[in-house]
C-alpha cells in the first residue's frame, strides 16, 4: 500500500512538472512585435537616455527659479559699541525685475537641451529597433539555412545508404563507398557550422531583449511590403532620427548665441532688507528698500566677445555636420534600395535554378541506375542543389534585412503593438 502511494505521489508529481515546464513554454512571447517590446521594456540603454532627458528637465527648472527671489539670512552675537551680548539678525530678499533677457535666454537653452536628449534618446530607441529587427530576421535566416543543412545531411545519407547497398551486391566499388562518406562527412559539418551560427543569433537577439522570445513566426508583413522607391526616400528621409538629433543640436547652437550675447546684461533687482540688533536692555531694527542695478563684466567684456565668437562657430559645426549627416543618409538609403531591387531580381533566378537542379538529380539518379552517369556525378548533383539552396537562403535573408531596415527608418516599428503578423514573402 505504502509503495502504491509512492508511486503514484511520484506520478503526480512528474505530471505537475511536465505541465509547469510546458505552461512556462507557451508563457514566451512570440514574434518579431514582441521581440521589438521586449527590447523598449527591457533595454538599460533606453532607461538610461530618460534618466538624462529627467536630468535635463531638472537643469530647465533650475534655470526658470532665477525668475523667483533670492532669500538671505544671517544672525551672529559679539560686542558692539561697547556693549557686549550684541546679537544681530539680518533677512534680505532680491527679486530680479529686468534682466534685459539673460534669464529668459538661459530658460530657452535649457529648454532646447532638453529637445536635443529627447532627440538623443529617440535615436537611440530607433536604432535599437532596427537592431532587434536585423537580429530577429538573422535568427530566421540560419534557422533558414539550417533547414537546408538539415535536408542535404538527409540526401547525402540516402546515397550513402543506397550505394552500400550496391556495393555489397557487386554493383559499385569501394571508391564509391568512401566518396560518398566523405560528401555526408562534409554536408555534416555543414549543418554543425550552421547551427552555431543559429546559436550566436539567438544570442545576439537575447542580448537585445534582455528576455527570451520565441524567434518561430515570420516577420509581418506591414514591415516587408514597402511602397515604391520615391515614396520609401521621403519618409526615410522625413522620418529620420539622426536627422532630428542634427536639427535640434542646431537649434541649440543657435541658442547659445543668444544667451552668450545676453551674459553680460545688467539685472534691475528689488532688494528688501530687514536689520535686527537686540542689546541689553533695548532692542533695535530697522527695514530697507532698494532698487539695484548690478553688471558684472569679466576681463572688460573681452572674455565675453571670445565666448560668442566660439559660439558662432559652434553653430556653424552643427550646420555642417546636419548637411554631412543629410547626405550619409541619402547614401545609405540609395544602398539599401539597390540592395533591396537586387535581391528580389536574384530570388526569381534561384527559384528557378533550383527547380531545375532537382528535376536534374532525379535525371541523374535515374541514369546512373541505368549506368549512364557515374555516382561522381551524382553527388555534386546533389552538392550543387544544396549550394543553390543555401545561397537562396542567404539572398531571401538578405531581402528580409533590407526590408527591415528601410521599415525602421521609414518609422514602421515605432509602435510594435499595431503590427500584423501576417507573413509576407517576396515579389
Amino acid at each position: 500500500m505504502n509503495r502504491s502511494f509512492l508511486f503514484l505521489t511520484a506520478g503526480i508529481a512528474c505530471c505537475l512538472a511536465l505541465f509547469t515546464s510546458v505552461q512556462a513554454a507557451t508563457d514566451i512571447p512570440a514574434g518579431l512585435p514582441a521581440a521589438l517590446r521586449s527590447m523598449l521594456l527591457n533595454h538599460p540603454s533606453l532607461a538610461g537616455k530618460q534618466a538624462q532627458v529627467r536630468a535635463k528637465e531638472s537643469a530647465a527648472d533650475a534655470a526658470r527659479a532665477a525668475r523667483y527671489p533670492t532669500l538671505s539670512a544671517s544672525a551672529g552675537t559679539g560686542q558692539n559699541a561697547g556693549y557686549s551680548g550684541t546679537s544681530t539678525a539680518t533677512l534680505s530678499a532680491r527679486q530680479p525685475l529686468w534682466a534685459f533677457g539673460r534669464i529668459d535666454n538661459a530658460i530657452a537653452y535649457a529648454d532646447q537641451d532638453i529637445r536635443v536628449q529627447q532627440a538623443d534618446a529617440w535615436s537611440t530607441r530607433r536604432q535599437l529597433l532596427e537592431e532587434t529587427a536585423v537580429s530577429y530576421s538573422n535568427v530566421q535566416g540560419a534557422r533558414e539555412r539550417l533547414a537546408v543543412a538539415e535536408q542535404s545531411v538527409l540526401r547525402h545519407l540516402e546515397l550513402q545508404q543506397q550505394i552500400q547497398r550496391r556495393a555489397a551486391g557487386g554493383l559499385a566499388s569501394t571508391v564509391d563507398v568512401s566518396m560518398a562518406q566523405t560528401r555526408l562527412l562534409q554536408a555534416r559539418a555543414q549543418r554543425e557550422s550552421t547551427e552555431a551560427d543559429l546559436r550566436n543569433a539567438e544570442a545576439a537577439l537575447l542580448a537585445l531583449t534582455q528576455l527570451p522570445v520565441a524567434s518561430d513566426l515570420p516577420a509581418p508583413a506591414l514591415m516587408l511590403d514597402l511602397p515604391g522607391e520615391s515614396m520609401i526616400g521621403e519618409q526615410v528621409l522625413a522620418q529620420s532620427a539622426v536627422l532630428r538629433l542634427r536639427e535640434a543640436m542646431v537649434a541649440l547652437a543657435e541658442a547659445d548665441v543668444q544667451r552668450e550675447r545676453t551674459a553680460t546684461m545688467p539685472t534691475v533687482l528689488l532688494e528688501a532688507g530687514r536689520n535686527q540688533v537686540a542689546r541689553l536692555p533695548n532692542q533695535t531694527s530697522s527695514t530697507t528698500i532698494n532698487i539695484v542695478m548690478q553688471a558684472n563684466l569679466e576681463g572688460m567684456g573681452l572674455a565675453n566677445q571670445a565666448q560668442q565668437r566660439a559660439a558662432l562657430e559652434r553653430v556653424e559645426s552643427a550646420r555642417q555636420d546636419l548637411a554631412q549627416q543629410r547626405h550619409e543618409q541619402q547614401i545609405q538609403l540609395r544602398q539599401l534600395l539597390d540592395r533591396r531591387a537586387s535581391d528580389q531580381t536574384l530570388l526569381a533566378g534561384y527559384a528557378e535554378s533550383v527547380m531545375t537542379l532537382e528535376s536534374t538529380l532525379a535525371s541523374f539518379r535515374r541514369q546512373y541506375e541505368s549506368g549512364y552517369k557515374s555516382w561522381l556525378d551524382v553527388l555534386n548533383a546533389v552538392r550543387e542543389l544544396a549550394d543553390q539552396q543555401m545561397q537562396q537562403a542567404q539572398v531571401q535573408a538578405s531581402w528580409r534585412v533590407n526590408s527591415l531596415r528601410l521599415s525602421a527608418r521609414m518609422g514602421r516599428l515605432d509602435e510594435p503593438g499595431t503590427l500584423s503578423a501576417t507573413p509576407l514573402q517576396p515579389r
